[in-house]
């Protein structure tokens, strides 16, 4: 005979959920234990997560470098060239 009761995973925390098949009512709700971390595992993930944003700011500070110069480049052209309605190949107009 197979069991009346029905367990499935919590999609809120990820606890375990007893239902009785038969009512589809919920009898239990096991939350999950989850481990205490410490000072020192947490200090370590802090230090790695600063590393990791300094390196993403320093990414994005050089594309606007970048983006800064192509604009330059977009108006030089513009500059010397004052009928220019189509641009040249070798720039992309945004």
């Amino acid at each position: 005979m197979a069991s009346s009761r029905l367990e499935i995973e919590c999609p809120m925390c990820h606890g375990m959920i007893i239902i009785d098949r038969d009512t589809g009512k919920i009898l239990e709700h096991q939350a999950v234990q989850k481990k205490k971390q410490s000072l020192e595992e947490f200090l370590v993930k802090e230090k790695t997560r600063t590393e990791d944003l300094d390196k993403k700011f320093a990414e994005a500070r050089e594309r606007e470098k970048n983006r800064l110069s192509e604009i330059e480049k977009k108006f030089q052209a513009a500059k010397n060239n004052p009928n220019l309605k189509d641009p040249p190949p070798s720039i992309q107009w945004d």
